[in-house]
């Protein structure tokens, strides 16, 4: 699967899902091996809006460790009227689900 960036540039995902979960899947950033996309089932422009606000408010590194994966890249659909379809984040190899904290 390939999407664009904010930028325009060109980001191929990975078939491959790491995760599936109801909003949508997350998987594998092809030459990125530190980061990975969440791809939406059905994007809604609530979930643009909620992860543009994300994208422009991040949250701080803990003692210089990343804690929650964030997003950092808007993705849209590579086509003639891109339109927005998920986002890219951090890939955390050690993680624990937050409700287990």
């Amino acid at each position: 699967m390939t999407f664009i960036n904010s930028q325009s540039q060109r980001v191929e995902i990975s078939p491959e899902s790491l995760g599936r979960g109801g909003e949508g899947q997350v998987s594998r950033v092809v030459g990125a091996a530190d980061l990975v996309a969440k791809i939406y089932h059905q994007p809604t422009d609530d979930q643009w809006v909620k992860t543009d606000f994300m994208l422009k408010h991040p949250v701080p590194a803990a003692n210089g460790r990343l804690w929650v994966t964030w997003p950092v890249e808007l993705l849209f659909t590579d086509d003639a009227s891109p339109k927005f379809y998920g986002y890219l984040m951090p890939r955390l190899r050690r993680s624990h689900q937050l409700f287990t904290y």
